[in-house]
Protein backbone atom coordinates (compact mmCIF):
# COMPACT_ATOMS: atom_id res chain seq x y z
CA UNK A 1 0.00 0.00 0.00
CA UNK A 2 3.01 2.54 0.94
CA UNK A 3 4.24 2.50 -2.53
CA UNK A 4 0.97 2.28 -4.63
CA UNK A 5 0.35 5.52 -2.08
CA UNK A 6 3.29 7.20 -3.03
CA UNK A 7 2.88 6.63 -6.74
CA UNK A 8 -0.53 7.85 -6.67
CA UNK A 9 -0.03 11.04 -4.14
CA UNK A 10 1.10 12.46 -7.63
CA UNK A 11 -2.75 12.90 -8.42
CA UNK A 12 -4.23 14.96 -5.50
CA UNK A 13 -2.16 16.07 -3.24
CA UNK A 14 -0.89 19.82 -4.21
CA UNK A 15 -3.28 21.47 -3.46
CA UNK A 16 -2.59 20.72 0.13
CA UNK A 17 -0.14 22.60 0.19
CA UNK A 18 -0.79 25.73 -1.99
CA UNK A 19 -5.08 25.64 -1.19
CA UNK A 20 -6.08 28.46 1.51
CA UNK A 21 -9.23 27.91 3.09
CA UNK A 22 -11.80 30.63 2.76
CA UNK A 23 -12.91 32.47 6.69
CA UNK A 24 -15.64 30.24 6.71
CA UNK A 25 -14.26 27.30 6.14
CA UNK A 26 -11.49 28.39 8.91
CA UNK A 27 -11.40 26.20 12.81
CA UNK A 28 -13.40 23.08 13.11
CA UNK A 29 -13.08 22.09 9.18
CA UNK A 30 -9.04 23.06 9.50
CA UNK A 31 -7.89 21.04 12.60
CA UNK A 32 -10.20 18.16 11.55
CA UNK A 33 -8.38 18.15 8.05
CA UNK A 34 -5.03 18.58 10.03
CA UNK A 35 -6.02 15.25 11.65
CA UNK A 36 -7.23 13.73 8.69
CA UNK A 37 -4.08 13.94 6.56
CA UNK A 38 -1.74 12.94 9.82
CA UNK A 39 -4.01 9.45 10.16
CA UNK A 40 -3.65 9.09 6.02
CA UNK A 41 0.15 9.86 6.50
CA UNK A 42 0.38 7.00 9.47
CA UNK A 43 -1.83 4.66 6.54
CA UNK A 44 -4.83 5.00 9.07
CA UNK A 45 -7.29 5.29 6.38
CA UNK A 46 -9.85 3.99 8.29
CA UNK A 47 -9.98 7.21 10.61
CA UNK A 48 -8.99 8.91 8.17
CA UNK A 49 -12.24 8.67 5.61
CA UNK A 50 -15.17 9.45 7.63
CA UNK A 51 -13.21 13.30 8.66
CA UNK A 52 -12.90 14.23 4.96
CA UNK A 53 -16.44 12.52 4.57
CA UNK A 54 -17.63 15.22 7.00
CA UNK A 55 -15.33 18.06 5.37
CA UNK A 56 -16.38 17.14 1.80
CA UNK A 57 -19.84 17.92 3.31
CA UNK A 58 -18.61 21.68 3.70
CA UNK A 59 -17.39 22.04 0.22
CA UNK A 60 -13.92 21.68 2.19
CA UNK A 61 -11.37 21.58 -1.27
CA UNK A 62 -8.00 19.82 0.17
CA UNK A 63 -10.61 16.99 1.78
CA UNK A 64 -12.22 16.11 -1.58
CA UNK A 65 -9.24 15.80 -3.22
CA UNK A 66 -7.80 13.75 -0.86
CA UNK A 67 -10.52 11.66 -0.18
CA UNK A 68 -10.70 11.22 -3.85
CA UNK A 69 -7.19 10.05 -3.76
CA UNK A 70 -8.12 7.26 -1.23
CA UNK A 71 -11.00 5.98 -3.40
CA UNK A 72 -8.97 5.87 -6.43
CA UNK A 73 -6.47 4.30 -4.01
CA UNK A 74 -8.82 1.44 -3.06
CA UNK A 75 -9.91 1.20 -6.83
CA UNK A 76 -13.32 2.65 -6.26
CA UNK A 77 -12.85 4.78 -8.96
CA UNK A 78 -16.86 5.57 -10.56
CA UNK A 79 -16.82 7.54 -6.68
CA UNK A 80 -13.28 9.19 -7.32
CA UNK A 81 -14.96 10.49 -10.60
CA UNK A 82 -17.77 12.42 -8.67
CA UNK A 83 -15.76 13.86 -6.30
CA UNK A 84 -13.28 15.35 -8.87
CA UNK A 85 -16.24 16.28 -10.86
CA UNK A 86 -17.16 18.21 -7.58
CA UNK A 87 -13.73 19.52 -7.22
CA UNK A 88 -13.58 20.27 -10.77
CA UNK A 89 -17.04 22.45 -10.91
CA UNK A 90 -15.40 24.49 -7.98
CA UNK A 91 -12.88 25.86 -10.37
CA UNK A 92 -10.04 23.61 -8.76
CA UNK A 93 -7.07 23.53 -11.21
CA UNK A 94 -6.04 20.11 -9.48
CA UNK A 95 -9.48 18.89 -9.48
CA UNK A 96 -10.16 19.76 -13.37
CA UNK A 97 -6.49 17.90 -14.31
CA UNK A 98 -7.18 15.41 -12.38
CA UNK A 99 -10.88 14.54 -13.49
CA UNK A 100 -9.43 15.00 -17.12
CA UNK A 101 -6.69 11.92 -16.82
CA UNK A 102 -9.32 9.59 -15.49
CA UNK A 103 -11.93 10.17 -17.85
CA UNK A 104 -9.18 10.19 -20.89
CA UNK A 105 -7.63 7.19 -19.69
CA UNK A 106 -10.43 5.03 -18.36
CA UNK A 107 -10.67 3.31 -14.98
CA UNK A 108 -12.70 0.26 -13.88
CA UNK A 109 -16.21 1.21 -14.16
CA UNK A 110 -15.05 5.09 -15.70
CA UNK A 111 -15.23 4.58 -19.65
CA UNK A 112 -13.04 6.50 -21.69
CA UNK A 113 -14.33 9.83 -22.79
CA UNK A 114 -11.33 11.84 -24.38
CA UNK A 115 -13.39 14.88 -25.81
CA UNK A 116 -14.53 15.63 -22.07
CA UNK A 117 -11.00 14.39 -20.57
CA UNK A 118 -9.37 17.30 -23.04
CA UNK A 119 -11.60 19.51 -21.84
CA UNK A 120 -11.02 19.48 -18.30
CA UNK A 121 -7.12 18.96 -18.84
CA UNK A 122 -6.99 22.19 -20.98
CA UNK A 123 -9.57 24.30 -18.53
CA UNK A 124 -6.30 23.47 -15.92
CA UNK A 125 -3.61 24.86 -18.51
CA UNK A 126 -5.87 27.86 -19.11
CA UNK A 127 -6.04 28.10 -15.43
CA UNK A 128 -2.11 27.95 -15.10
CA UNK A 129 -1.51 24.73 -13.78
CA UNK A 130 1.94 23.49 -14.59
CA UNK A 131 0.95 19.49 -13.68
CA UNK A 132 -1.42 20.05 -16.76
CA UNK A 133 0.55 22.01 -19.18
CA UNK A 134 3.16 19.21 -18.77
CA UNK A 135 0.67 16.44 -19.09
CA UNK A 136 -1.10 18.35 -21.94
CA UNK A 137 2.75 18.39 -23.62
CA UNK A 138 3.88 15.00 -23.79
CA UNK A 139 0.37 13.99 -25.34
CA UNK A 140 1.42 16.11 -28.16
CA UNK A 141 4.87 15.13 -28.46
CA UNK A 142 3.49 11.51 -28.39
CA UNK A 143 0.17 12.25 -30.76
CA UNK A 144 -2.35 11.01 -27.62
CA UNK A 145 -5.55 11.99 -26.17
CA UNK A 146 -7.15 11.59 -29.86
CA UNK A 147 -4.36 14.62 -31.15
CA UNK A 148 -1.90 15.03 -33.67
CA UNK A 149 1.42 15.10 -32.87
CA UNK A 150 2.38 18.96 -32.85
CA UNK A 151 5.85 19.37 -31.13
CA UNK A 152 5.43 23.28 -31.87
CA UNK A 153 2.58 23.14 -29.22
CA UNK A 154 4.26 20.72 -26.90
CA UNK A 155 7.48 22.91 -27.01
CA UNK A 156 5.05 26.20 -25.71
CA UNK A 157 2.89 24.22 -23.05
CA UNK A 158 6.67 22.72 -21.82
CA UNK A 159 7.87 26.28 -21.81
CA UNK A 160 5.06 27.57 -19.87
CA UNK A 161 5.16 25.50 -17.17
CA UNK A 162 8.96 26.32 -16.78
CA UNK A 163 8.62 29.56 -16.28
CA UNK A 164 6.36 29.06 -13.86
CA UNK A 165 8.53 27.23 -11.72
CA UNK A 166 7.72 23.62 -12.05
CA UNK A 167 11.01 21.48 -11.90
CA UNK A 168 9.72 18.59 -14.09
CA UNK A 169 9.10 20.98 -17.00
CA UNK A 170 12.64 22.63 -16.73
CA UNK A 171 13.76 19.25 -16.49
CA UNK A 172 12.39 17.78 -19.97
CA UNK A 173 13.94 21.53 -21.51
CA UNK A 174 17.12 20.60 -20.96
CA UNK A 175 16.67 17.68 -22.23
CA UNK A 176 15.29 18.67 -25.34
CA UNK A 177 17.53 21.30 -25.78
CA UNK A 178 20.80 18.46 -24.95
CA UNK A 179 18.86 16.01 -27.48
CA UNK A 180 17.55 17.87 -29.91
CA UNK A 181 14.22 17.24 -29.34
CA UNK A 182 10.56 18.26 -30.39
CA UNK A 183 12.22 19.73 -33.37
CA UNK A 184 14.75 21.92 -31.63
CA UNK A 185 17.85 22.38 -32.77
CA UNK A 186 20.52 20.67 -30.23
CA UNK A 187 21.50 23.96 -27.54
CA UNK A 188 24.16 23.46 -25.01
CA UNK A 189 23.34 26.53 -23.87
CA UNK A 190 20.27 26.64 -23.37
CA UNK A 191 20.04 22.67 -21.87
CA UNK A 192 22.84 24.20 -19.68
CA UNK A 193 20.47 27.16 -18.45
CA UNK A 194 17.90 25.08 -17.69
CA UNK A 195 19.45 22.40 -15.87
CA UNK A 196 20.41 25.05 -13.65
CA UNK A 197 16.70 26.42 -13.09
CA UNK A 198 16.27 22.63 -12.71
CA UNK A 199 18.40 21.99 -9.71
CA UNK A 200 17.24 25.76 -7.98
CA UNK A 201 13.93 24.59 -8.23
CA UNK A 202 14.53 21.20 -6.62
CA UNK A 203 16.78 22.68 -4.08
CA UNK A 204 13.44 25.19 -3.33
CA UNK A 205 10.73 21.87 -3.94
CA UNK A 206 12.69 19.57 -1.02
CA UNK A 207 12.89 22.66 1.70
CA UNK A 208 8.75 22.95 1.25
CA UNK A 209 8.78 19.07 1.51
CA UNK A 210 10.93 19.35 4.60
CA UNK A 211 7.97 21.21 6.16
CA UNK A 212 5.09 19.12 4.12
CA UNK A 213 3.62 15.41 4.42
CA UNK A 214 2.66 14.38 0.89
CA UNK A 215 4.83 15.07 -1.96
CA UNK A 216 4.88 17.12 -5.30
CA UNK A 217 2.99 15.76 -8.11
CA UNK A 218 4.42 15.35 -11.16
CA UNK A 219 3.04 13.81 -14.24
CA UNK A 220 4.01 10.15 -15.41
Amino acid sequence: MTRARTLLASLFCTVIMTWQAPVALAGDVEKDFTEARQLFNDDNLADAVPILRRNVAENHLPSILLLAYIQDLAEENVEAVKLLRKAADMDSPQGQFYLGRMLSRGEDGVRVDLPEGRKWINKAVEAGYPPAMVYLSLAYRRGELGMSVDEDKAYKLLTQAAEKGYSPAMQMLSDAFRLGQMGLPKDKEEATYWNKEFQKAKKVEAEKLAKEAVPVPEPK
